[in-house]
């Protein structure tokens, strides 16, 4: 069944870990760029995402919430090295690339019907552990309703935007079209004009292969109302939710369980799915919520939740690869990175909105996070009992050279 798209918006995701040494020069780059500006969140302009989230979870995403207005002229009058080396201690930053009207980004997937496209935003946030993410906001642009068989298209071609094998692949005829992006090589071009040079870890180690797909889209009323059900368009959202193209034939099915592990719904007329590749939100306009409220909620704020999870999810992956390949002389570095992991940024709780705490818990499930923290502590306790060992080694081994040398120095005497 063809249907149509009344409002959407997609956010493909870019994750790389810098390496810490290098993390203060990363951040001075960005600040000396003028296409970079660094953001402070304000209370008033922000208020619905500071009024979402509890305090700790506040002082970890937006810690300027809490910068007194003495501080934040501070930091704006600061040079550009005090404020590296400022933002270096902050838990997590985020800056937004200036995109000039002349600079949209505007392109086309050459088609039977081309489909013209814009990058509206791109933004980078990052932790101070050297976990970032690279954002960019798409739409594709129509003086009509946009087939959302198109938007399928569209999410599926340009997730295969990637740092490590886009060269590799063919760009599927995806095309920009400004004097900023000639073409969707260019994309990744931008990638690794940011991360070259600061990456520690290969991308083959987080998202090697594609780019996190973060999508919403309201369908038009006519699709989805009562007469015309959920169950009619099932396979469009499952579509949307796997990031497979319009043109997947094969009949997708999921059972009771599948459905409730991956599929979130509070409200008639919307559905959220969530996978390790991409979140969706999809709903249709005959709830006018759907389209005036809801594309703002989840860009503002659904969008954090999410991404604090997606964080906990790398973080946690790069720390387990860190027990796998650290060295002994690096175990003070290892047990404070294990303790802020266990301890001080484990959340169970980041709101008092029981649906901002639904959309957490379908992420933290979905992103296995419970279970990285358990692989975690268990190569945790083997590499301090592998430590433990080769201590003891080296001690046994100095025991019995002092014993040799001094049975050495007996036998030269009785000579």
């Amino acid at each position: 069944m063809d249907i149509k798209t009344k409002y959407h918006y997609t956010y493909f995701l870019n994750p790389f870990v810098i390496d810490e040494e290098k993390y203060e020069q990363f951040l001075l780059r960005l600040i000396k760029d003028e296409k970079w500006n660094f953001r402070m969140f304000d209370k008033v302009v922000d208020l619905e995402i500071y009024t979402h989230f509890l305090t700790q979870t506040k002082k970890t995403l937006f810690p300027s919430f809490y910068w007194n207005e003495e501080y934040k002229n501070k930091m704006k009058q600061m040079n550009e090295e005090k404020m590296a080396k400022e933002l270096r201690k902050v838990s997590c930053t985020e800056f937004i690339y200036n995109l000039n009207d002349e600079y949209i980004m505007q392109g086309k997937i050459e088609q039977k019907n081309q489909i013209f496209f814009e990058i509206s935003e791109i933004k980078l946030i990052c932790f101070n552990t050297g976990i970032c993410f690279l954002a960019f906001k798409t739409n594709i642009q129509s003086d009509d309703y946009i087939q959302f068989r198109d938007l399928l298209n569209f999410n599926f071609k340009f997730k295969q935007v990637s740092s490590a094998y886009a060269k590799y692949k063919p760009s599927d005829n995806i095309y920009i079209q400004t004097n900023m992006f000639d073409n969707l090589e260019s994309v990744t071009h931008f990638i690794n004009s940011i991360t070259q040079g600061y990456v520690k870890l290969c991308n083959d180690d987080i998202y090697s292969d594609r780019m996190f797909v973060y999508s919403y889209a309201c369908i038009d009323e006519q699709d989805w109302n009562n007469e015309n059900t959920f169950e009619d368009i099932k396979d469009n959202f499952y579509k949307f939710a796997y990031q497979l193209s319009g043109d997947y034939d094969s009949k997708i099915e999921l059972s009771q369980e599948e459905f409730n592990e991956t599929v979130y719904s509070k409200w008639e007329y919307s559905k959220y799915g969530f996978s390790k590749l991409g979140g969706v939100v999809f709903c249709s306009a005959t709830d006018k919520f759907n389209y005036t409220n809801l594309p703002i909620h989840y860009e503002n704020v659904s969008f954090y939740i999410m991404l604090l999870a997606f964080y906990k999810r790398i973080s946690l992956l790069t720390l387990d690869n860190k027990l796998m390949y650290s060295k002994r002389k690096e175990i003070n570095k290892i047990r404070n990175r294990i303790n802020k992991e266990m301890i001080s940024t484990r959340f169970s709780q980041i709101s008092n909105s029981s649906h901002g705490m639904s959309l957490w818990k379908n992420w933290y499930r979905v992103f296995e996070i419970e279970e990285l923290y358990n692989q975690v502590g268990k190569h945790y306790t083997r590499w301090l009992e592998h430590i433990k060992e080769v201590k003891n080694n080296i001690f046994s081994s100095f025991l019995v050279f002092i014993l040799l040398l001094i049975l050495g120095l007996n036998i030269l005497g009785l000579l």
